[in-house]
């Protein structure tokens, strides 16, 4: 996986996104194609959002205790990589 965090940004069109890795590093481009999509701006932040995702979810499936209980910092970990695929901060 291209090393994390991952942001987005609209292209040069202004109609289209892209999706880049820690040091600038291209992870996808997602192109107007002439229209623009209605759904293009959600789409590259969850995608933006996938390694946080990721390590919170790996987290907490590893960090689970015999009661089903987690670290509280990992449910805050999860907390603000759901609002960052949502466009907004964690509360």
């Amino acid at each position: 996986m291209t090393p994390g965090p991952w942001t987005w940004g609209v292209d040069e069109s202004g109609s289209g996104y892209w999706v880049r890795g820690d040091a600038g590093t291209p992870v996808v481009e997602l192109p107007s194609n002439g229209h623009v999509d209605p759904y293009g701006e959600d789409d590259a932040r969850l995608i933006a959002a996938a390694p946080d995702l990721y390590e919170c979810l790996a987290g907490l499936v590893a960090n689970f205790d015999a009661d089903g209980f987690a670290d509280a910092s990992w449910w805050d970990g999860a907390r603000e990589a759901i609002a960052k695929a949502e466009g907004r901060k964690a509360q």
